[in-house]
């Protein structure tokens, strides 16, 4: 099983987001618990780069983050009832900075999955963030790392991206929710 990374895809005239300050990333990244810090009344907004693109999908990727309507939520709740995972609330903001939404969440899984090959990805690592992946040069997966029972997880040392199982990708391609995207993790190169 190779992972896949989840990332968002953009339709025409749908927003993009700005990147506000999120406390407590650094705990994220490492899979701990943030639910209570979070600030509740942060806010993403619409990117002004693309003033004329105002409709809202379903799945953002902002800076690391995944942000999801309630819709994408509430089947996240359903089919990952066994996963522990904080879904903190955001709130999207137009272009003129009202609300276009308050019902969207970051989505943050707790713990992480010891997945990575770190000698054969040729990783190289933060001066400033001790075990914390920089860069790889060809991302390799430890054989039947990810336990079979795990369909959503943040990989150690690599804790700013969320990968899913191949299987859950599909299964949530199938629902019909928007900006869904997900991407090839193994072979990875570059810049984390």
């Amino acid at each position: 099983m190779s992972p896949l990374l989840w990332r968002s895809d953009v339709a025409p005239g749908q927003c993009t987001l700005g990147s506000p300050r999120v406390k407590g990333v650094g705990k994220m990244h490492a899979g701990l618990p943030v639910a209570d810090q979070h600030d509740r009344k942060l806010v993403y907004a619409m990117s002004k780069h693309f003033p004329d693109d105002v409709l809202l999908s379903d799945n953002f990727t902002v800076a690391g983050q995944v942000i999801v309507s309630e819709a994408l939520r509430s089947y996240l709740q359903t089919s990952l009832a066994d996963h522990a995972i904080e879904y903190l609330p955001v709130t999207i903001h137009d272009h003129k900075g009202r609300v276009a939404s308050d019902k969207y969440f970051i989505v943050h899984p707790l713990g992480t999955v010891d997945c990575i090959d770190i000698d054969r990805s040729k990783v190289k690592w933060n001066p400033l963030k001790e075990k914390t992946i920089t860069s790889c040069q060809g991302l390799v997966f430890k054989s039947d790392a990810v336990p079979p029972s795990v369909k959503l997880f943040r990989p150690s040392f690599w804790g700013q991206h969320l990968m899913v199982t191949p299987a859950f990708a599909d299964e949530l391609r199938g629902t019909g929710l928007t900006g869904l995207h997900f991407t090839p993790a193994a072979g990875f190169n570059g810049i984390s």
